[in-house]
C-alpha cells in the first residue's frame, strides 16, 4: 500500500511552492528583477547577459536616491567582449547599490545569478 503525506505536510508543499512561484525573478531584457516588498524589488544582470559580456571590467552604478524614468539607461557594464547599458522598465529610485560588486566586478563570475544583485530599487 502507497504511503501517504499527511494533511500538514501536503499544506506546507502547496504554500512553499506557491511562495516559491510568486518571489521567482522576472527577466526584463538582460536584468531579472525580484519583488521584495510591495514596491521594493533587486535588479541582477541575468547569466545569459553576463556570458555575451565575457569577463566584466568595470560596473557604472547610479547614485543612491537618484530617480529613473522608465526606458533610461540605469547603469553601464563594461566586457571584455562589449559594453551593455541597462535600461530600467519602470519608473524607480534607486534604494542601495552592491557596492562590493562594484568595486571587483570580476567577482561576478564565480557568484550564483542571485548573489549577482546590482541594485536594490523602489518603484514610483
Amino acid at each position: 500500500m502507497a504511503k501517504h503525506e499527511s494533511a500538514w505536510k501536503t499544506m506546507i508543499h502547496y504554500y512553499k511552492d506557491e511562495h516559491a512561484a510568486i518571489h521567482a525573478p522576472m527577466v526584463y531584457g538582460d536584468i531579472w528583477v525580484r519583488t521584495k516588498s510591495r514596491q521594493r524589488m533587486v535588479f541582477g544582470l541575468t547569466a545569459t547577459a553576463q556570458q555575451a559580456l565575457g569577463d566584466i571590467i568595470k560596473i557604472e552604478t547610479p547614485q543612491i536616491n537618484a530617480h529613473f524614468n522608465a526606458g533610461e539607461t540605469l547603469m553601464t557594464i563594461t566586457g571584455t567582449n562589449m559594453i551593455k547599458k541597462l535600461p530600467t522598465p519602470f519608473n524607480i529610485t534607486v534604494q542601495e547599490v552592491n557596492s562590493e560588486l562594484a568595486a571587483d566586478p570580476a567577482a561576478m563570475a564565480g557568484n550564483v545569478e542571485k548573489d549577482n544583485w546590482l541594485t536594490k530599487l523602489k518603484a514610483d
